[in-house]
């Protein structure tokens, strides 16, 4: 399972790549309103660092404007994943970018019928929006299951799912047992992987037991 960080913080995901856990990156506008620089700039930034997938999300809502608003961000280099949410114009802007070989990432997936459009428009990724369905009474697990079952049916699709609005250690284990080609989570969640209490608890009796040897 690759995992992607959500984050628009270079030097943050310069540190989690160093450790294996960036293999990409996805960003959205409320990240990007948080620096002081313009948008473009923090992604060519983070585009120094990642040479892989670089989602960086479209407001435009009709399809010749969103492939204007594209075209600058797809100059920064092939990494540029374009992030659109299920909308007909973003679906046509997606098949249209995805004929062009350029990388498209359907956000805001609640359905699997949803997911199957995307796949059939192309897209490199499709994320399925797992907390948020959640909060509103549904199971995010189940969303995720039913379209890895459906993509598994049809492997000529070829569309990745990235299981998105990830919050907490469970959903990672979960997306993790279900075969999820990626996640994508904060950067502060993404840290937490490797804690445990009882790991804690163990290296401190390994330091005790060390210091008392030494003493001795």
């Amino acid at each position: 399972m690759k995992i992607f960080v959500d984050s628009c913080d270079p030097s943050e995901i310069a540190m989690l790549k160093e450790r294996g856990l960036a293999d990409g990156v996805t960003t959205n506008p409320s990240l990007l309103a948080q620096h002081k620089k313009d948008a473009y700039s923090v992604i060519k930034d983070i585009c120094q660092i990642i040479d892989t997938s670089v989602s960086v999300q479209m407001i435009s809502a009709e399809c010749d404007d969103i492939l204007r608003e594209a075209e600058k961000f797809l100059a920064i280099g092939e990494q540029i994943t374009i992030k659109l949410p299920f909308t007909l114009p973003a679906l046509h802007a997606c098949k249209l970018l995805s004929q062009q070989q350029r990388l498209v990432n359907m956000t805001l997936c609640f359905t699997p019928l949803q997911a199957l459009a995307a796949a059939k428009a192309g897209a490199a990724f499709v994320s399925p929006f797992i907390g948020r369905l959640e909060d509103n009474g549904s199971s995010g697990m189940e969303l995720l299951r039913d379209i890895i079952c459906i993509y598994s049916n049809y492997p000529r699709l070829g569309t990745e799912v990235m299981a998105a609005s990830i919050r907490n250690q469970n959903h990672i284990t979960q997306a993790a047992l279900l075969g999820t080609d990626i996640i994508t989570a904060p950067a502060k969640l993404l840290k937490e992987l490797v804690n445990s209490h009882l790991t804690t608890a163990g290296l401190e009796k390994f330091l005790q037991d060390h210091r008392s040897n030494t003493i001795s």
